[in-house]
């Protein structure tokens, strides 16, 4: 299982969540770095506040999945309203590229 995150951490990794790298049908990315130094996506999700068990089921999966073609889900949070999804960061362009 991924590391769960509080919302008050991811909020200090982000720097309170100024630095948009885009912004998407369900939901924006943010920029951020954890204690390690590691750069990290977190992706914020809208509108999904109500279906918690679905959430953290979908996290399971999408967790267990390692691929050299994929970026590496490192975690999330799901707490009160707040859904977030905690990627590693591709740096140097867009993963299409």
């Amino acid at each position: 299982m991924p590391t769960r995150f509080s919302y008050d951490d991811l909020k200090v990794a982000t720097e309170n969540f100024i630095k948009k790298l885009s912004e998407g049908g369900f939901g924006s990315i943010f920029e951020g770095f954890l204690e390690d130094g590691t750069k990290i996506a977190v992706k914020c999700l809208d509108g999904i506040g109500q279906v918690k068990k679905s959430f953290l089921a979908k996290v399971e999966t999408i967790g267990s999945i390692h691929h050299v073609k994929l970026v590496q889900l490192i975690g999330f949070c799901a707490e009160k309203s707040h859904m977030l999804l905690v990627y590693e960061l591709m740096s140097n362009g867009s993963l299409e590229k």
